[in-house]
């Protein structure tokens, strides 16, 4: 007996993250018993699953993108930290590019081709001064919005499922070369463009490295929370 009731709950968190939080939101549904008399995963094991995912993006975005109604009551939090892990990288790219500077001050033309790499990966500027008090660029705010939004509104990825894997011509687990991860489908540039609020000679000015970038943090926090997730419910992990 304790045979079946193992290959069922394995059966249960084999299931897509998706489908298993949504069981977050019903109500006066009975997940106990299943087919057969197998017990299936209750709306408390999911949520206790959840407690194994470390806090941070991953764990916001998962509950952005699956589990809304929760997600209603930290969405300030997941601003602010994007919002954080935005400002350092701007400061890398910065510093990266004052490293640059230094180098064709010091060694000419030999660094040229640093200086070149430095200053192609730079992003508009956070702030500029206004009457002598420094204010922030909106563009960073609504990039952050945009990602969340595209990442709850699109449709699930035709290549994987919304699994974010597929087998390869192997038969070996890989990352879809179609989401690159995100489980969803990929959003045109023009329409980044336009939920960003610039035009799309704007936006890829400089606007396009930091929603990609930002995209791409979400995308990979969200997959390592996935992984943390289900490793709560006791099933085997991804391969990496």
């Amino acid at each position: 007996m304790r045979r079946e009731q193992n290959s069922g709950r394995g059966r249960s968190s084999a299931m897509h993250v998706g489908k298993l939080m949504a069981r977050l939101n019903v109500k006066n549904v009975r997940f106990d018993v299943g087919s057969g008399g197998i017990p299936e995963l209750t709306p408390q094991d999911v949520a206790a699953a959840l407690g194994y995912v470390e806090d941070g993006i991953g764990r916001e975005m998962l509950c952005q993108v699956w589990w809304p109604d929760g997600a209603k009551l930290t969405e300030r939090h997941l601003l602010e930290i994007l919002a954080e892990a935005q400002r350092l990288e701007w400061q890398r790219r910065e510093d990266a590019m004052l490293n640059a500077m230094l180098a064709v001050a010091a060694h000419g033309n030999k660094a040229q081709m640093l200086y070149a790499k430095a200053h192609g990966d730079r992003w508009p500027r956070m702030a500029w001064m206004e009457q002598g008090i420094p204010v922030p660029a909106q563009g960073y705010t609504r990039v952050r919005r945009a990602v969340i939004d595209e990442m709850k509104g699109a449709g699930l990825c035709s290549g994987c499922n919304g699994r974010a894997y597929r087998s390869n011509d192997t038969g070996a687990l890989c990352l879809c070369p179609l989401c690159l991860g995100s489980g969803h489908r990929p959003i045109s540039e023009r329409s980044r463009a336009e939920a960003c609020g610039v035009s799309w000679m704007g936006y890829r000015k400089g606007w396009d490295r930091v929603y990609e970038w930002t995209m791409a943090l979400c995308t990979e926090s969200m997959r390592r929370a996935s992984q943390q997730f289900h490793d709560g419910l006791g099933t085997v992990r991804v391969p990496n």
